[in-house]
């Protein structure tokens, strides 16, 4: 676990270097949390996602981060949201509110990765 902080550290300092040395200013706040999700999951589960290294990644995690804090406590609290949202079509939601429409899709996904497990667990 300690090579694998270490090796997270040094692609941080590198992340960092790249950026500083870039004419445009450093996003100090989206490398952090990339280096920090990237490190979580390889403690975690022994793989990185990768953000650290493609800026396009973190953003679209980014994305996800402020829908889950816009969204939260409003989904707490109306419950009746997601399941009706689900039977919508989900164009105006990404016109309209793209958060939501950005957690409808982690929703589809997860819930399409929970039925596939479900079945494999049945099959064997």
């Amino acid at each position: 676990m300690q090579q694998t902080i270490w090796q997270g550290v040094e692609s941080l300092c590198d992340a960092l270097q790249q950026a500083h040395a870039g004419a445009k200013p450093v996003e100090g706040t989206m490398i952090f949390l990339a280096w920090a999700t990237d490190s979580l999951t390889a403690c975690a589960f022994g793989e990185k996602l990768g953000l650290l290294q493609d800026d396009s990644l973190t953003v679209k995690h980014i994305r996800v981060f402020d829908a889950f804090a816009i969204l939260y406590p409003l989904l707490k609290q109306f419950s009746w949201i997601i399941p009706t949202a689900l039977k919508l079509p989900a164009m105006p939601f990404r016109v309209l509110f793209p958060p939501l429409a950005t957690l409808l899709d982690i929703h589809v996904v997860s819930a399409g990765f929970l039925a596939l497990c479900c079945a494999c667990a049945n099959v064997v």
